[in-house]
């Protein structure tokens, strides 16, 4: 049992066991002298989940990453010539054998292999990368070329309940848990 003022009237508040018998335990609390309420989060606006979006991690927002086949060059190697935009061939004029008409063939000198440029990259060396298409780009896979992200986690405000609640001092008895009887 406490006494205490409020206002110009003093209050005894009894707790639940001990609201003697000339006071009537009040309706809306039922006599612990609280009352809750119970709401929507505003924080979460009730769903238990809060949103946010950031840059991509992978891109850092660009909405794309380095091409992997071709790091980002644009171009392959071309597998061919390896590189070097010729290929060494069998020599036409001596079909090979280093010789013509008994002497050094003049096309190859007697190598039996010429170079001409490669058919696959027509001499360059290389070819706009099939992966990326020659831009040295990929999509990023993480955020799909938006660039951000959206991230959802429970809400800190009511733990992912959705609702949150408030106790506060019961109005029809004042916190005091109970009403005076009228006998």
């Amino acid at each position: 049992m406490i006494t205490m003022l409020v206002g110009l009237c003093m209050i005894t508040v009894f707790g639940a066991s001990e609201v003697p018998e000339e006071w009537i335990p009040c309706s809306v609390c039922g006599g612990s002298g609280k009352v809750e309420q119970t709401t929507p989060c505003n924080a979460c606006e009730g769903s238990g989940r809060i949103s946010s979006t950031m840059s991509c991690p992978k891109c850092g927002g660009q909405g794309w990453t380095a091409c992997n086949r071709c790091n980002g060059t644009g171009n392959e190697r071309c597998g061919s010539c390896f590189g070097a935009g010729v290929m060494s061939v069998k020599c036409p004029t001596c079909n090979g054998t280093g010789r013509s008409e008994g002497n050094e063939c003049p096309t190859c000198s007697g190598s039996g292999k010429v170079n001409e440029p490669c058919l696959r990259c027509n001499g360059k060396g290389d070819y706009p990368c099939g992966s990326c298409n020659g831009t040295g780009r990929d999509t990023c896979s993480y955020c799909g070329g938006s660039g951000s992200v959206t991230q959802s986690v429970t809400c800190p405000t009511c733990s992912g309940r959705g609702t949150v609640t408030v106790s506060a001092t019961c109005p029809q008895c004042g916190g005091a848990g109970g009403v005076p009887s009228r006998r």
